[in-house]
């Protein structure tokens, strides 16, 4: 193992669900291809990004070397005291290259932007871009959690979602 990939182990073992996500991928995840399915802030709380992906096996139907994918699994980052993040792209699919995750670099450039002081203990994830949404999130904490399964298909762009009956409104009321 190279010292890069055993720093890169030792921090995912000591997130709060980092084994729990390493144990079903067989390693830490390298994201490739991986869709974010969902991103939340809150300013008052946890933030979350989510993330589907999948392990990719031999395929038993096929000819060797041609992978298939199983597994498939949400995974979500969820992060405390936001410190900085730096976004771009956001569209109804949003493909990454790739996802690092990692302790945050002195950066004086991004100082200015910073919505809390900066921490050497600060962690980074940077979201390498493929289509869509792409950047870098800086927190103070990060957890992590997994869920097997899909995401939920998408609404066809331009529809809303059902609406919700005002109090009181319904069969019946005047």
């Amino acid at each position: 193992m190279k010292k890069d990939e055993s720093e890169e182990l030792s921090l995912w073992s000591e997130l709060p669900g980092g084994n729990e996500i390493i144990s079903w991928f067989g390693a830490v995840p390298d994201f490739h291809d991986a869709e974010i399915v969902g991103l939340k802030l809150d300013r008052g709380g946890p933030s979350r990004l989510d993330v589907y992906f999948f392990r990719l096996q031999q395929s038993p139907m096929f000819k060797p070397n041609v992978l298939e994918p199983t597994g498939d699994a949400i995974i979500t980052f969820e992060f405390d005291h936001i410190v900085d993040l730096s976004l771009e792209g956001f569209s109804p699919q949003n493909v990454i290259f790739g996802l690092r995750l990692g302790r945050a670099k002195p950066n004086p450039e991004r100082a200015p932007y910073f919505g809390i002081d900066s921490s050497p203990d600060d962690y980074e994830i940077e979201l390498d871009p493929c289509y869509g949404l792409s950047g870098k999130i800086r927190a103070r904490s990060v957890r992590l959690s997994l869920v097997s399964g899909r995401p939920e298909p998408l609404r066809p762009v331009g529809s809303l979602p059902p609406s919700k009956p005002e109090a009181g409104a319904g069969a019946g009321s005047t």
